[in-house]
């Protein structure tokens, strides 16, 4: 193995260290000879690669966030109608959460730290600008094609963000009473409702201003 692919082996292996103490501790409690214990390294190994756990949060977070970002932009031009690629990007979401469901406080944690961080308040602004913007491409092109009506598309891009993301804080804080993927579900199609409704308001409007 060469020296880059080695530097790079043992940097995921840091990061994968610090997102299970981050995940068990939480960000503020958790210390980089607790992390350096978890990666089976010396702190002076790990301080090699990283400077602080700031800086590891920061890796993590681009991490994460490029993964999103890549599925979002990749059904941008798929053929299929909009709302089948939202319930798809849904399921991807859900099988994330499935999939790394010990890991769901560590973005809490990530969103505790963007209020007083502000390299972790940029980097989560930026992720988020991004989502938005590909999300609102995404619902104008269902504008466009007379799937949707006459709405905001960044109206829309806020409220489809906003309802998962406290969905599934909401989960986590009472998973018992909450069936995430149920309720995620109905969701999406109570926001569908909503979409077309407008395309009916709107279709409605114009038949009432002909008839005057």
């Amino acid at each position: 193995m060469s020296q880059p692919e080695e530097r790079g082996t043992r940097r995921e292996q840091i990061l994968a260290a610090a997102m299970a103490v981050f995940a068990r501790k939480g960000f503020d409690q958790a210390s980089m000879d607790d992390i350096a214990t978890e990666a089976g390294l010396s702190k002076g190994g790990v301080y090699w690669h990283f400077k602080s756990k700031e800086e590891m949060i920061l890796a993590i977070l681009d991490q994460l966030f490029q993964q999103d970002l890549a599925r979002l932009a990749a059904v941008q031009g798929d053929g299929e109608p909009v709302m089948e690629r939202l319930r798809r990007l849904l399921d991807f979401a859900l099988e994330d959460v499935r999939r790394l469901a010990d890991l769901q406080a560590l973005s809490v944690s990530f969103y505790a730290a963007a209020l007083f961080q502000e390299p972790v308040r940029q980097e989560l602004r930026g992720y988020l600008r991004q989502y938005r913007a590909l999300l609102e491409a995404l619902i104008q092109q269902g504008i466009e094609r007379g799937e949707f009506g006459d709405l905001s598309a960044q109206a829309a891009a806020l409220a489809f963000m906003a309802q998962f993301e406290g969905l599934i804080l909401l989960w986590m804080i009472d998973p018992e009473q909450i069936d995430l993927p149920a309720m995620a579900h109905y969701a999406l199609t109570l926001l569908e409702r909503a979409f077309r409704a407008t395309s009916a308001d709107t279709a409605t409007s114009s038949t009432a201003a002909l008839s005057s």
